[in-house]
């Protein structure tokens, strides 16, 4: 089976101009896509966690800020940002020509490699044996724009 491996941030992503209102601001409101475990996931009484949420809590600790958390999906989250709905983002990013164009990115601390995950005993050995399957991603993703394309 193919591995596709990508380095991949988790990153606070903004635009030059929303970052520096953002930070003239008591609270910066942070998109993530609540539901992307163990990123960012819903707590029973309402809350968020996550290790986007302790490492969002961390940088608000050091900016002395508040961080309000915004739940949007990914295929929406780069619009929200352009639309300045929220400052900025705390999600898996990767860092492509494209959105570097308009976007800052952090300095990359994670690597994150996808993979195909198939029941045991499958006769799928390459990507040719998965045409015409159901394959599940995350809507929007680099993954889902590459498996689209083929």
């Amino acid at each position: 089976m193919t591995r596709l491996s990508s380095t991949a941030v988790c990153a606070f992503v903004a635009g030059v101009a929303m970052m520096a209102s953002a930070q003239a601001q008591e609270t910066i409101k942070v998109a993530a896509d609540v539901g992307y475990v163990p990123h960012v996931m819903a707590t029973a009484d309402g809350g968020v966690e996550g290790y986007n949420v302790d490492l969002a809590n961390e940088v608000a600790r050091r900016m002395g800020k508040k961080f309000e958390i915004i739940d949007q999906e990914w295929s929406g989250i780069f619009a929200g940002l352009n639309a300045k709905r929220y400052d900025t983002i705390i999600a898996p990013t990767t860092i492509t020509a494209d959105r570097s164009k308009n976007m800052l990115f952090a300095e990359g601390y994670m690597d994150v490699n996808y993979i195909f995950i198939i029941k045991k005993g499958s006769a799928a050995k390459t990507l040719d044996d998965l045409k015409g399957k159901k394959i599940a991603v995350n809507r929007g993703n680099l993954f889902d724009k590459w498996l689209s394309a083929r």
